[in-house]
């Protein structure tokens, strides 16, 4: 299965949520139990990393319902006033810990970050 593009749009200073749904080929929630997902934020392809996500530690940004299909990814008002970019490139990978350990890649795409201009 080759990744989907979805290109992001985050407005700074703001909480940012974005929550999945996988289907199976019969239109049913693909089970995720056991799965466990990263994404990571870079200025480039090969620049450094802006923000790592993850769904294991103790506060994740990115939670996995697995008999739902449903991942939720999330940054709260301070992170994504943090991020310090204007744009970027993304992926988001799933690794199956199924004993298998396959990991595949479930989305790519662009970031773009609007800046905040009222201050709280």
């Amino acid at each position: 299965m080759s990744a989907g593009t979805f290109d992001i749009k985050i407005e700074a200073g703001t909480d940012w949520p974005l929550t999945l749904y996988l289907k199976d080929d019969a239109d049913n929630p693909k089970v995720l139990t056991g799965y466990t997902a990263s994404m990571d934020i870079r200025t480039e392809l090969d620049g450094p990393i802006v923000k790592n996500l993850t769904s294991v530690g103790g506060t994740p940004q990115i939670v996995i319902d697995g008999a739902a299909g449903k991942i939720t990814i999330a940054l709260t008002d301070v992170e994504t006033a943090a991020l310090g970019i204007k744009q970027g490139v993304y992926d988001l990978l799933l690794t199956d810990a199924g004993g298998t350990g396959n990991i595949s890649k479930l989305l790519k795409g662009t970031v773009t970050v609007d800046p905040v201009v009222t201050r709280v």
